[in-house]
């Protein structure tokens, strides 16, 4: 194990949006793992998150998870676009969002989180079969409990095939 030098600092920086507050704050050399302002608010700037954009895919009965063709940020590098999978580097509350826009309103689609390859039981999003109008949007937000090591995963599955609205430039289909 290798010793750590931890720094406190009582600084006259402020945060965006406030330049003039002051603040409490722990750093490791030269790297901010957390401050408190003079306001009170919590500054975490190493917590982790992510944020994934998938494409479309065809869908059927097995819930799949999709494939991801962009990540936009992943503090931390927990989430693996190889597999759709966020691994939780810390015990507690993890805060999951995913949405998708569906190819056909005639098809009823379920979106689920999983928690190390099982459903975990939040809930279902489920969308209306006939549905009138442009292509239904669906999101589910959830809160998780996991251990260090779990993993999350975003599904979906159709009542029967169809497929999942495929634009790369859209912003429709994401797990966060």
């Amino acid at each position: 194990s290798s010793n750590h030098t931890w720094t406190l600092k009582a600084e006259n920086a402020g945060y965006t949006g406030n330049p003039n507050s002051g603040q409490f704050s722990i750093y490791n050399g030269a790297t901010k793992l957390w401050g408190i302002t003079e306001s009170g608010f919590v500054e975490k700037p190493g917590i982790p998150r992510f944020l994934a954009k998938f494409i479309g895919f065809n869908t059927d009965t097995t819930f799949v998870s999709p494939t991801y063709s962009s990540v936009f940020y992943n503090v931390g590098g927990h989430f693996n676009s190889s597999n759709g999978s966020f691994t939780c580097p810390y015990p507690g509350s993890y805060l999951f969002m995913a949405s998708f826009l569906r190819n056909s309103n005639s098809v009823a689609f379920r979106g689920n989180y999983y928690l190390n390859g099982s459903r975990y039981d939040l809930g279902e999003y489920r969308t209306t079969e006939g549905f009138s109008g442009y292509n239904e949007s669906s999101s589910l937000v959830g809160i998780i409990e996991a251990n260090v090591g779990d993993y999350v995963e975003w599904r979906i599955s159709s009542d029967s095939a169809s497929s999942i609205y495929s634009d790369s430039n859209s912003g429709y289909n994401y797990f966060n």
